[in-house]
């Protein structure tokens, strides 16, 4: 796990990049412990986390991908509850003097709100899934908004 003091990140190893060949389930299950203590002990102390629940990059157009469990899990192992913010995103990935960027930052809310605790894994996949549905729905109306504005 890399931290960056200057900038104030965490840095989460890619099984893409950062694969090692020796024991890559050992490194995978040490590396997502080392993640969730350190993600949690961020949140403890009232720091705000930036986490893109795709846990992967693409393009704006094929946006958003499936969301990951982990972010949601992390959420429920932090206490107090973390607030999760969504923010909508369109046209990141384009010349920003030639395109709209759309950001919208929708209700906070909290996973408590939504499952039952103790939260089964059955039940967090179908609010993942469901969140993962209404984001569609938000990028897709920030692609509206941005294709109906004009360019200076």
């Amino acid at each position: 796990m890399a931290i960056s003091a200057r900038l104030g990140y965490i840095y989460v190893y890619s099984k893409y990049v950062d694969e090692d060949e020796n024991n890559s389930r050992l490194l995978a299950e040490q590396r997502r412990r080392e993640f969730l203590g350190l993600a949690a002990s961020y949140l403890r102390e009232r720091k705000n986390l930036v986490i893109c629940p795709e846990g992967a990059s693409t393009t704006s157009d094929k946006s958003p991908l499936p969301f990951k469990a982990g972010p949601f899990r992390l959420a429920v192992y932090v206490d107090p509850e973390p607030l999760l913010v969504p923010i909508v995103v369109v046209n990141f990935d384009k010349k920003i003097t030639r395109t709209i960027l759309v950001a919208q930052v929708r209700k906070p809310l909290r996973l408590s709100e939504h499952l039952c605790k103790p939260i089964e894994d059955r039940a967090l996949f179908a609010f993942i899934s469901s969140l993962t549905a209404q984001f569609r729905e938000w990028v897709a109306e920030a692609r509206k908004l941005a294709a109906a504005s004009t360019l200076l």
